[in-house]
């Protein structure tokens, strides 16, 4: 039955956000909001025959590896569900989660999963090294505004800074999400989505606007935003056809070279935004 509390210790993470517990009935218990080693008290939001899912209300005793992280977006925003949870935790989830999945569908032997699996290779940074950022507009009291898509997928969460986004690029975010709501104050700029890449290796960093085909207010966007972000490429992706089935029809070069560049191994690949 949905709606009723439960008292569960998270044993593991799984694929997603989501923590695994089971019932006293040994239904399987994924829950949102905790970690592995967390005792929380959940909301069941779900009852399904096989499993549940539950939402954390309260976590009544933390588990040994659950860490305060800088962000504090993190079980709001979608971009770093495991952010509570330690790196070294982290690691050994994923691995585990691997192994499981070699076994458990693959029908791997253990002996097998034991020649297949190698120690993830990882950055030295806990924080600050992702390469990407995307962010979707929403309208808040009748003006455009860009955020991050929620652990509530139907809800954006409006940032202005995260700190799993290159740290040599602290500033980006801020500046990208300033120019265009200032832009959107005066221009329909008909933003589907905005994409923001770095590169720490090259030092490339590129803006990639997404929009439907027709009219756009090229000059305006393009030095507004070189003004503020210091881009080393401003794109516009336009793209057509149905929203669900939207195809890429024209990548247009509004500033600097276009594309994004970065290193790999002993050579450079130039990416362009869609790729």
């Amino acid at each position: 039955m949905t709606g009723r509390n439960m008292k569960l210790t998270i044993e593991s993470m799984t694929y997603g956000a989501d923590g695994l517990a089971h019932a006293d009935n040994g239904k399987a218990v994924f829950v949102q909001g905790a970690v592995a080693g967390d005792t929380v008290e959940a909301e069941i939001v779900q009852d399904g025959k096989s499993f549940m899912r539950a939402r954390t209300t309260e976590i009544l005793e933390p588990g040994p590896d659950r860490i305060q992280p800088p962000c504090p977006f993190v079980g709001v925003c979608g971009g770093c569900s495991w952010g509570n949870l330690s790196r070294t935790a982290q690691l050994a989830a994923k691995e585990q989660n691997l192994r499981s999945t070699l076994e458990r569908i693959g029908k791997f032997a253990p002996e097998q999963v034991n020649d297949l699996v190698q120690p993830i290779r990882h950055t030295k940074d806990d924080w600050g090294y992702r390469n990407k950022i995307e962010l979707e507009p929403t309208l808040v009291n009748g003006r455009v505004r860009l955020g991050m898509h929620g652990v509530d997928p139907s809800k954006i969460v409006t940032v202005d800074s995260c700190p799993l986004f290159d740290k040599r690029f602290p500033k980006a975010l801020k500046s990208v999400v300033g120019a265009l709501n200032y832009l959107s104050g005066s221009h329909d700029l008909g933003l589907e989505r905005v994409g923001i890449r770095a590169s720490r290796r090259t030092k490339a960093l590129e803006v990639a606007l997404w929009t439907p085909t027709g009219s756009f207010p090229r000059s305006q966007v393009s030095r507004v935003l070189a003004d503020a972000a210091r881009p080393t490429s401003v794109v516009r992706v336009m793209s057509k056809g149905e929203k669900k089935a939207r195809r890429v029809s024209k990548v247009e070069m509004l500033a600097g070279e276009g594309s994004w560049t970065e290193n790999i191994a002993d050579g450079q690949m130039r990416l362009s935004a869609p790729s």
